[in-house]
């Protein structure tokens, strides 16, 4: 496996700091006389290229100091190690000091998310963890919300913005009722929602949104949008969160067409308990909402809690 260095100012790189796969590290090394790493120049090295990358760029132009080189180097995880410390401690401190600046915001708070369609019913089920990166503060979150009597929207991405997103769209939702006269249908209410994120695309909210209901036929109406509003329809289920390979993986090997409501029911709760078994900032419990043309049936599951 090859170590990729690149010589150069300050700030050179931080433009890809956030294209780097979840397995790759993106590493700013403060090289003392010898050559040797430090911990603490490091530290220091990253916290100012990150926080303060233009007002380092000019000291640094204006330091012709040869002694001093930063070295931008990309390095798989697994190198790190050898590369830092042999002091494994250590390397651990600095793997989450890195980590807390690369972690992508979407996953900041943790999320799984699926909705499942079954025969003349739909389902839509989410974790009830909220964490901070690694740290979890409540297994009682909300991220599913029921709009109307068939139409649910499943908001997996940033807390605070789940929050401010759902109270915009029941706003939007009581207007529309009142001028109308008559619920939204879920293709309407789509639409809907990729407007209104697409309106906000230079200062996105950091919600990858799902929508599950019954349309005016009662059948089931699936859809999924990444954070600007490009929208997919499906047939069988959408999945949203941050660990959406379990979950696809999950979905396609127990999914079946036209199931009745307790098979669609024990679908769902498997594959998302399964799926964050597998994933460290979602899980802790669940609930699973199953929507038909008399009503909606949710249950609460008990998933693993450490």
């Amino acid at each position: 496996m090859s170590l990729h260095c690149q010589f150069g100012p300050p700030g050179q790189l931080l433009s890809g700091i956030f294209r780097l796969s979840s397995l790759s590290i993106l590493c700013l090394l403060q090289r003392n006389k010898d050559n040797k790493p430090n911990k603490s120049t490091i530290q220091q090295s990253i916290k100012t290229n990150l926080l303060h990358p233009n007002s380092t760029r000019d000291s640094n132009h204006n330091n012709n100091n040869n002694n001093n080189k930063v070295c931008f180097v990309l390095i798989r995880y697994q190198l790190t190690e050898s590369v830092f410390s042999p002091n494994r401690t250590t390397n651990n401190n600095i793997h989450s000091f890195i980590h807390s600046f690369i972690m992508s915001i979407l996953a900041y708070n943790g999320a799984a998310m699926i909705a499942m369609a079954g025969k003349d019913c739909v389902g839509i089920a989410a974790d009830r963890r909220l964490g901070v990166q690694l740290q979890t503060i409540a297994c009682d979150f909300q991220k599913v919300f029921q709009l109307n009597d068939k139409l649910f929207v499943g908001l997996a991405g940033l807390a605070t913005d789940v929050q401010t997103l759902h109270q915009e769209l029941q706003f939007r939702l009581g207007l529309y009722k009142l001028k109308e006269e008559r619920d939204m249908t879920p293709e309407v209410f789509s639409h809907l929602l990729s407007q209104l994120l697409y309106e906000k695309r230079f200062g996105p909210y950091f919600i990858e949104p799902i929508v599950a209901g019954l349309d005016s036929k009662n059948q089931p109406f699936l859809s999924g949008m990444d954070l600007i509003g490009a929208t997919m329809t499906a047939k069988d289920f959408v999945v949203s969160g941050t660990c959406t390979g379990n979950l696809h993986g999950m979905c396609e090997s127990l999914y079946k067409p036209d199931m009745d409501q307790d098979t669609l029911f024990e679908t769902l709760a498997q594959s998302l308990l399964s799926s964050v078994d597998r994933d460290a900032i979602s899980g802790w419990g669940g609930v699973v909402h199953i929507i038909t043309k008399d009503g909606v049936t949710t249950k609460e599951l008990k998933g693993r809690q450490d």
